[in-house]
Formats: structure tokens, sequence, C-alpha cells
């Protein structure tokens, strides 16, 4: 019964203290709270056990990594004897989060949970409720650090992901493909943390598991194994990388094919953020670039949106300014179409890259950029408008070279060219040369 009022007082300690209790890093700072937390866990109603869990991910990030170590055992035992029994949804959710903050926060103590741990999480990745699906395979990619069998992890999240159709219908998820989608996000996590320890081999049969799957007509399982196509690539070179990159061409068929151009276009995407261009260019620049050229202009708005993020990731990945070039005047087109949101936003994030990267590609085509960088920064999607702000700042190089807004103020009308300096002075130079969001979005 003491469950919820002394987790609301933890909660509210942890933000007074900036989210940490200094109290708990002292020895057997946790004794005189973590009991009644794992009490209601283990004994409570479905609510007090979903509250319990809660509370004790809040004690867990709010408890200093060394003095969480010693309450490792003491804490995930518990919650992975609780997890595996029938309760509501949100008692496997808050505990899924839960086990992720331990793995992050403890992961060398819980190496003697790695087993059991990995049954649950894959276990969970076929439940019936989206969320839970997801956390788990969020668990499992932090699980990759600890695993010692990485690669055979990879393996069995494939073969999940193949035999999905009957998983599926076993976790009642029709045919949306949700079990598959999480089987396939899971898969993409390991590869990502697991680094050296998934061998090319491995991972070149963990893209040849997902790449059929890039023409799902369930959106989400798509992406997801887009995502795992980029996450093979990541030690591939050479005739290996080219044929991975070549499952992300299909057959390129027109029409009815959108599903499969659109899924190539994110794979590629993914692949062209885990690779640098150079290893790319060695491979298969060429198919990549006549590529990238067709998915710019394909019918379909979701086709194009994710072929700009594939260029804003190949700009990202240090290609020249002779390949940089090639796409400036199909970005300022894109800038200046009525597109949608995610196919502006692609737009955007491309032109800030390339200006990032190839300022001097940039500046013949300021015209043309910044007038519907302008009008993008005004958006109300928000990330669109602080993607536009940044974009703007590297096509101006505020900060860097004061010539180029003036010498682009100086081929403005009189109204416009007041507009540009007022915004620049206002908003752009104020802006940090290195921004957080930046990087992530990159």
């Amino acid at each position: 019964q003491y469950v919820a009022a002394l987790r609301e007082a933890v909660e509210r300690t942890a933000r007074l203290h900036g989210g940490s209790i200094p109290a708990l890093a002292r020895p057997r700072g946790l004794d005189p709270v973590l009991p009644v937390f794992l009490n209601g866990l283990l004994n409570g109603s479905a609510e007090t056990r979903e509250s319990a869990a809660d509370a004790v991910g809040i004690l867990v990030g709010a408890t200093d990594a060394t003095a969480l170590r010693p309450y490792a055992i003491k804490i995930t035992g518990p919650l992975i004897r609780v997890v595996g029994d029938r309760f509501p949804w949100p008692v496997k959710a808050a505990i899924l989060r839960t086990l992720r903050q331990m793995l992050e926060r403890a992961g060398p103590a819980l190496k003697a949970f790695v087993p059991q741990l990995q049954t649950t999480f894959v276990r969970a990745l076929s439940d019936t409720a989206p969320r839970v699906r997801d956390l788990a395979a969020e668990a499992l990619g932090a699980l990759a650090t600890l695993t010692p069998r990485a690669a055979a992890l990879a393996a069995d999240l494939g073969n999940l992901a193949a035999s999905a159709n009957d998983a599926d219908s076993a976790a009642g998820a029709g045919t949306d493909g949700g079990v598959r989608s999480a089987a396939l996000a899971a898969l993409a996590a390991v590869l990502a943390a697991a680094g050296d320890r998934v061998a090319p081999p491995a991972r070149a049969d963990a893209a040849a598991r997902a790449a059929p799957f890039l023409t799902a007509a369930h959106a989400p399982t798509r992406d997801s194994a887009a995502r795992c196509v980029g996450g093979a690539a990541a030690s591939l070179r050479g005739e290996a990388l080219a044929s991975l990159v070549q499952s992300c061409f299909g057959s390129g068929s027109g029409g009815d094919g959108w599903a499969e151009r659109h899924g190539g276009a994110l794979a590629l995407a993914h692949v062209l953020r885990a690779v640098a261009w150079a290893d790319v260019h060695e491979a298969c620049g060429a198919d990549v670039l006549q590529r990238l050229d067709d998915l710019l202009g394909d019918e379909r708005a979701p086709v194009r949106a994710a072929a700009l993020g594939a260029v804003g990731a190949l700009l990202a990945g240090g290609a020249p300014p002779e390949i940089a070039s090639r796409f400036v005047g199909k970005l300022a087109a894109a800038l200046k179409s009525d597109a949608g949101g995610d196919e502006r936003q692609g737009a955007v994030d491309a032109v800030r890259e390339l200006a990032k990267c190839s300022p001097e590609s940039v500046r013949s085509f300021l015209p043309d950029l910044v007038p519907p960088l302008l009008a993008a920064a005004r958006d109300r999607n928000i990330v669109v408008k602080l993607a536009a702000e940044r974009a703007l700042y590297h096509s101006l190089q505020i900060g860097r070279d004061d010539s180029v807004l003036t010498a682009y103020a100086a081929t403005c009308e009189p109204r416009d060219a007041k507009l540009v300096t007022e915004y620049s002075r206002r908003v752009l130079s104020r802006l940090p040369a290195v921004s957080d969001d930046e990087d992530d979005a990159a």
C-alpha cells in the first residue's frame, strides 16, 4: 500500500537533485526503499506491480553505478521472475524498461543472468502488445554488449523474422507483421551494439535474411529490415559490400512496386550512414549514384523522401565536392516543390549535409536554396524548422565567412536582402557552431 507514495517521493527527490540521489550512493543506501518496491513487485496487484517496476527503474537511474552493482542480483532476479508470468502488458513493459536500465547502468554485474535475459527478451518479441515487442527489441540491443554469443543471437533473430508468419498468428498480431518487425528491429540493434563480435560472414547472413522484407507491405517491417541491412554493412567491404548494396536495388520496376523501391531507398540510406563513401565508391559507387538519381525522380513521395535521406547520408559520409555538386540542383527542386513533410525534411537535411561538407558547391545555388529554406524555417513542424535553421547556418557560412551572406544579399531585391540579413543577425548568428541535434539527425 506504500508503493505509490514512496515512488512519488523518490521521483520527486531525484528531480530535485538533477536525476540522481546522493544518499543512494552511500553504502547500503538502497536498503531502506528497495525492499518495499520488490515486495510490491512480487506480491501486489497488477497496478501495484507496474508501479513498483517503474519505481525500481527510477532507483536504478538515480543511483551511482558503483553503488548499484552490489544490488544487481537482488533487483534483476525478481524482475525476470515476474515478467515471465501472465500479467497485463503494462506490467511487462515496466519491467522491460527497468531491465534495460539495469543493463545500461550495471551491465557487467548481470553476466550471470545473460541466458535468462536473452530468453526473456526473445520471448517478449512475440507478445501481443506492440509496446512490449518494441521494448524487448531495445533490451536485446543492450544485452548484445554482454552476451558471448552475439553471432548466434543474431542468427536466432534472423530465424524468428523468417518464421514470423506463424509467430504473428500465435501472438495475435494478425497480418500487420508486428512480430517480424520487432525481430528485425532487435536484429538491427544487436548488429549495431555487438561490433566486431559479429563477424562479416554472420553480418552478410543477417543482411540476406533481412533483405526479402524490404518489399513488405507493412511499413515498420520495411524500416526494420533496412536498419538490419545497414547494420550488416558496417564491416563489409569490396564484393561483399557490393552484393549487399545490390540487394537494396530490387527489380527497379515502377508502378505497384513502390514499396520495394521505398524499402530499398531506406536500406541504401542506412548503408551510406554505416559505411564511408570511399569504401562504397570502391565497391559500387557508380551504381549507387545512378540508383539515387532514379529514386529522386520516383513518382511516389515516400520513395523520394527516403532517397533524399540517402543523399544526406552520402554527403555526411565524406562524398567529394564533385559528387555533392551532382545533387544540388535536385535538392533545390525538392525544396521548392509542394512536398510533404517527410520529403521536405529529407531535402532540408540533405542540403544541411551538403553545406557542411562542400560549402563551395552550395554557393552558386544560394538563390535557389535560401528562399525555400527561409520558408522551411517558419514551418510548424519543429523538426523541419530546426533543420532548416542549421541548413541556412551552414549554407551562408555564418560566423566563418561573412562575405558569403554579403554577396548573396547583393543579388536580392532590397526587401529580401533586409529579410535575410536581419534573420541571420537575430537567429542564425546565435546558433552554436556544433549542434547535438544535428549530429543525431545525421
